[in-house]
């Protein structure tokens, strides 16, 4: 361990719901370490009215904020998301040179991370980044993904295959530490909510089965996330007796018309529900207590193992990832989203869920990743070389 005078700076940016609630964990655990001083800056969607206003989440959870920065996110439209990127850069340019951290973090792959990096690079600031080395073949959020990946100087990494692929991108292999997800960390150290709270948090009152169905647009073919999202309501309108949750959308070019067609189903099937954002202790209770999550969400691959339940993954949003046996990819036509949940609903894919691998970890992801940046001199990390 590196003796010092005075803690390390360590800033977390958190651009929406999806990377808090993988990086909560780490985040309240960074607290008690003796050598590392978090500071957390609140951006992206949080700030959003019209993706419920999730920041109240993190005030909820009592962590204190060091900074919010609103890089006015008017739509899901490409210009209006390029002008809130150049925002972004400006802005969290400032705030990385006004804090002058020893080292940023990041999770993911949303595209603000890439002014967050490069506002970092710009001011040799190196940066650790989570969740790399994974694939995500059906969006733009692969490229990003990358592109953090070379601009980072630590990667922590779920799984041993998503660091052997960092190394094939060159990564040093000192520096590339496979911890296991944090999204296993989250789901074991959160008090989920039963039944009876759940329905009165959301309103909804749950029917003898229930599906969750979180499901957002194929960026890089706009017009199949069309086709699939029809495809999903027409198979979900013949589940009249069961509870249907919807969640909502990233900000995703094409996700504002996901939405306007969820809304059209909800209006019209009094079975269902659409709820913005569920924040992450509620989207982890609704997805214990549902029998089916349907969609193409990260969350069907990370999370929703540790729970046991049956994901129906459609589209190739999330081709390339590690899948347990829980998980049934399916086409985008009808007839295999409709065979698929039907498949998820048996009582003999139910049988296999009882004990099956999980490609995750063991949910101490962020104790690893906390000691390993104990230990380590950033002062040394800017100057990067390719690996052969």
């Amino acid at each position: 361990m590196i003796k010092l005078k005075y803690k390390k700076k360590i800033c977390i940016f958190t651009t929406s719901r999806a990377d808090y609630g993988l990086l909560k964990n780490f985040i309240i655990k960074l607290g008690n370490s003796r050598y590392l001083e978090k500071y957390l800056v609140v951006t992206g969607s949080h700030l959003s009215k019209n993706k419920g206003n999730t920041i109240r989440e993190i005030i909820e959870d009592n962590i204190k904020i060091y900074k919010t920065i609103d890089i006015k996110i008017k739509s899901d439209k490409p210009i209006e998301i390029s002008k809130s990127m150049s925002i972004g850069l400006h802005k969290f340019t400032n705030c990385i040179l006004n804090l002058k951290p020893d080292i940023i973090v990041v999770l993911g792959d949303r595209i603000e991370l890439i002014p967050i990096c490069y506002s970092a690079m710009l001011l040799n600031i190196p940066i650790a980044h989570f969740n790399g080395g994974e694939l995500t073949e059906g969006v733009m959020d692969e490229a990003v993904r990358h592109s953090v990946t070379k601009l980072s100087h630590i990667h922590f990494v779920a799984n041993e295959i998503y660091r052997k692929r960092l190394l094939r991108m060159g990564e040093n292999p000192k520096k590339v530490f496979s911890i296991g997800g944090t999204s296993i960390d989250n789901a074991k150290s959160i008090k989920l909510l039963n039944r009876k709270s759940l329905q009165n948090k959301i309103n909804f009152h749950f029917k003898k089965k229930n599906f969750l169905v979180t499901y957002h647009p194929v960026t890089l073919d706009i017009n199949k996330s069309k086709r699939e999202i029809a495809h999903l309501l027409k198979a979900l309108s013949s589940y009249n007796d069961y509870g249907i949750i919807f969640t909502g959308n990233n900000i995703d070019p094409n996700g504002s018309f996901i939405n306007d067609q969820i809304s059209k189903f909800v209006k019209k099937n009094k079975n269902s529900i659409q709820i913005e954002s569920l924040g992450h202790k509620i989207y982890l209770s609704t997805l214990n207590l549902c029998d089916v999550l349907i969609g193409n969400s990260s969350s069907g691959i990370l999370e929703a193992p540790y729970f046991k339940k049956p994901v129906v993954n459609i589209g190739e949003r999330q081709k390339g990832r590690l899948k347990s046996i829980n998980i049934i990819s399916c086409g985008s036509s009808y007839k295999d989203i409709t065979g698929s949940i039907k498949k998820s609903l048996s009582s003999k894919f139910k049988l296999k869920l009882k004990n099956f691998k999980n490609y995750y970890g063991n949910g101490i992801a962020s104790i690893k990743a906390i000691k390993i940046l104990e230990k380590i001199n950033f002062s040394k990390l800017i100057k990067k070389k390719f690996y052969e």
